[in-house]
């Protein structure tokens, strides 16, 4: 185990640094990039209907499944499969900071969605088909912020430390998808040129404002998923912290709804090509924010197994790795579409029963319930409690 420890340790190599160049771009992009677009909205919203009506002209069946699959990968379904999949294959402080890093985004992504109240292409023309009929409003899309914020922190946490050439292979690769997953958008009608970009800035943004704090970011969370005898107060800090972003997401949304800022001629014109059941509005933008409970259901979660399993539990041969994460990762999907059953007639339920109670079950069970049964079935490793305790403490007071 004295390997395991010298191979996992935290110094200050490990942690991600952001350079000077990154953070200036991304402030320049906040306070003088980003604002342009109100200033322009007329005229890059016509020209950007222009552009989608005229890809559109050239939309085939199978082009259609394919944008569909490369679309999909931006969408937060892939955080089912992903997330599960990081625990248990990296090591658990690192992949836990990086689910609440990328998991954080979704509630940024709502309030940005519910102020901008953008309308999407199909919405403003009838002559724009919106092929997957996608709800919610358009700006930021959330599809490219989604996949920058996913895919560039997973390539930077996993990549970052090395110095040969497939470092920068994934980085092209990962720039490669994120502009084949923007034309997507456009391809399939579900948001302008300006919305996908500012999509891309925001994730940008982001992300560099994560690994700016990485060292802070990776004690927080060490601190509060892990040793249940000191810090399990801290599980409640977290519920009241979500309590009070719950309140404010809610405050937006409400404020959104009377401002009554939807057109009818919005709705007309996407019932022109999708069902008598959609809806047009911010309601699908304000789910978003109900991912602050799967960070609960981490934080919760990791701190219960804590008391059980060890920090290196999960270090173990690769072919219990992968049964670990075909598990975990099934398990997740099958809550999301079991829970998707439930019939739901108005926001408040849809909210709670297919986004908060699901979102919530799905990360505790993946990190407070099968972690146990998995070192209990010899598919998790563990050690003594006292050389646990001890190496944990270094970890959290090594930078102080």
């Amino acid at each position: 185990m004295e390997d395991v420890r010298r191979t996992h340790i935290i110094t200050n190599d490990t942690y991600v640094k952001t350079s000077f160049l990154y953070r200036g771009l991304a402030i320049v992009l906040l306070l003088f990039i980003i604002p342009l677009e109100s200033l322009l909205g007329n005229y890059i919203e016509d020209w950007g209907g222009s552009l989608v009506y005229e890809i559109q002209k050239c939309r085939t069946y199978g082009g259609d499944q394919f944008f569909k699959v490369i679309s999909w990968l931006g969408t937060s379904f892939t955080f089912f499969i992903i997330f599960p999949a990081i625990y248990n294959l990296y090591d658990t402080r690192r992949a836990i900071k990086a689910i609440l890093i990328i998991s954080f985004s979704m509630y940024a992504l709502s309030i940005l969605s519910l102020i901008y109240q953008e309308p999407r292409p199909y919405w403003k023309s009838s002559d724009i088909r919106g092929v997957n009929c996608e709800r919610g409003f358009g700006n930021p899309a959330p599809e490219t912020m989604i996949s920058s914020v996913l895919y560039t922190t997973l390539v930077v946490e996993f990549l970052h430390e090395r110095k040969h050439l497939s470092k920068y292979l994934f980085y092209g690769g990962t720039i490669a998808l994120l502009v084949l997953l923007g034309f997507s958008r456009l391809y399939l009608g579900e948001n302008y040129p300006h919305q996908i970009i500012i999509g891309l800035f925001y994730g940008f943004i982001y992300v560099t404002l994560c690994f700016a704090f990485d060292k802070q970011i990776l004690k927080l969370s060490i601190q509060s998923c892990f040793n249940w005898t000191k810090n399990r107060k801290n599980v409640f800090y977290w519920f009241a912290v979500i309590m009070f972003m719950l309140l404010g997401a809610v405050a937006v949304f409400d404020v959104i709804t009377l401002s009554n800022n939807v057109s009818i001629d919005w709705k007309k014109n996407a019932l022109k090509h999708c069902d008598a059941n959609y809806s047009v509005g911010g309601g699908a933008s304000f789910y978003m924010s109900s991912w602050i409970f799967y960070n609960l259901g981490i934080v919760s979660g990791n701190m219960h197994s804590s008391k059980t399993v060890t920090l290196f539990w999960w270090h173990t041969n690769w072919i219990k790795r992968w049964t670990r994460v075909i598990i975990s990762s099934g398990l997740c999907v099958g809550i999301y579409f079991l829970f998707n059953l439930i019939p739901t007639y108005d926001t408040t339920t849809s909210y709670v029963w297919k986004y908060v109670i699901p979102e919530f079950l799905m990360a505790y069970l993946y990190t407070g319930i099968l972690p146990i049964i998995f070192v209990k079935s010899k598919l998790g490793t563990n050690i003594a409690e006292e050389d646990e305790d001890e190496e944990l403490m270094s970890i959290v007071q090594q930078d102080d």
